[in-house]
């Protein structure tokens, strides 16, 4: 409690306390950018992933509301609760589910074929892609007006489906987001809100960055798929889902129970070395982005500087050369694709750190942030 007082202190007064501190913390950085990459590559090779090659056809008269993708990987645990919260939902909508069994090795495809009889259900069973190589499968087989992503071990609150899709239809919605409950054992607490059902002026730092708990027009990811190999794919959402979502909407119902999976990626990322494809998928989509129309302008930079900043709250475990490496690339990246004046008009400790060269104001920036 202290500790947060402190920090949101320092917060308020962060310009004044970063100048009085410079002296101590600023601490150029002296990899280059060949020594950076060789550096992260020894530590966890880059993947080859991609994020827009797969074309996923939509049909002209999609035979659904909403199509709902599940991926499932060892969760034998859960899988049957997650099934039955989108299946008992009462709703005036049609839906279809797409029930991907990723290679799974325990009970996980039995338990999934239970439901394969089920006329609303389609179950897949493929060799272990990971959660971007099944949540593509997904989207390969596009059918419906809306999507919608459900992780296999979490559930759907009563009407979730009813809620979202009747403000997307009233309002011709790109996407909506609902609020989360945060399931941990037999506890439950809010994950995240709304107040009320309101209309955003664009999903850039407003929507939070999972996937799940929205739904999102299906054209949305017609061009667009889940890069393989990466942790942290859902960084796609920020770089090509939000810029072109132009009626977003939030709605102050519950709609999602996320559950804190002891075994899933999340709770198990921090000290392994394949966490640094937090860098890696921001490198593969700012390269990937370049090449579309999407703008590189004031807003992209504020969203990117808040990527830099998860960015190195992911890697802050890894070896301080790690970091470095990763701030070096990073930098290189901000001048290589961000226009020299969205650069300079930004004033920001953060910006500024960039530009000096700066690893050590960086890293304490980020710390603070």
């Amino acid at each position: 409690m202290v500790r947060a007082i402190i920090k949101k202190i320092l917060r308020k007064y962060q310009k004044a306390v970063f100048f009085a501190a410079s002296p101590f913390i600023s601490n150029t950085a002296t990899l280059n950018q060949e020594q950076a990459c060789e550096l992260l590559n020894r530590c966890s090779l880059r993947p080859g992933g991609t994020a827009t090659l797969v074309n996923n056809q939509l049909t002209e008269a999609p035979s659904y509301d909403i199509q709902i993708i599940i991926p499932a990987y060892n969760v034998e645990k859960y899988l049957a609760d997650c099934m039955d919260s989108v299946l008992n939902q009462k709703t005036q909508y049609s839906y279809h589910v797409i029930l991907i069994d990723d290679g799974s090795t325990d009970q996980t495809p039995a338990i999934a074929d239970r439901y394969k009889d089920d006329s609303r259900v389609t179950v897949i069973h493929q060799e272990n892609k990971g959660f971007s190589g099944a949540r593509n499968t997904g989207l390969s087989k596009l059918n419906a007006r809306y999507i919608m992503f459900v992780d296999s071990d979490d559930m759907l609150c009563e009407n979730a489906i009813e809620s979202l899709l009747s403000t997307a239809f009233d309002n011709d919605c790109d996407v909506v987001e609902g609020g989360a409950y945060l399931l941990c054992e037999d506890q439950t607490s809010i994950e995240f809100s709304y107040a009320q059902k309101q209309g955003l002026p664009s999903a850039h730092n407003k929507l939070h960055g999972q996937p799940w708990a929205k739904i999102y027009k299906a054209h949305l990811f017609e061009h667009l798929c889940y890069p393989e190999g990466f942790w942290y794919e859902d960084s796609i959402l920020s770089f090509f889902i939000w810029p072109v979502a132009q009626r977003v909407f939030v709605i102050p119902e519950m709609v999602y129970y996320y559950r804190v999976n002891p075994t899933g990626i999340s709770s198990n990322a921090y000290g392994k070395s394949k966490s640094i494809d937090t860098y890696w998928v921001t490198e593969q989509l700012t390269i990937e982005k370049s090449k579309t129309k999407l703008p590189f302008d004031d807003v992209a930079f504020k969203q990117f500087q808040t990527q830099i900043i998860i960015n190195q709250h992911r890697a802050s475990h890894m070896p301080l050369e790690i970091q470095e490496s990763i701030f070096v690339l990073t930098r290189q990246l901000v001048l290589t694709y961000f226009p020299n004046d969205i650069i300079q008009n930004n004033k920001d400790i953060l910006t500024k750190a960039i530009l000096d060269n700066n690893f050590g104001v960086y890293k304490a920036y980020c710390r603070l942030n």
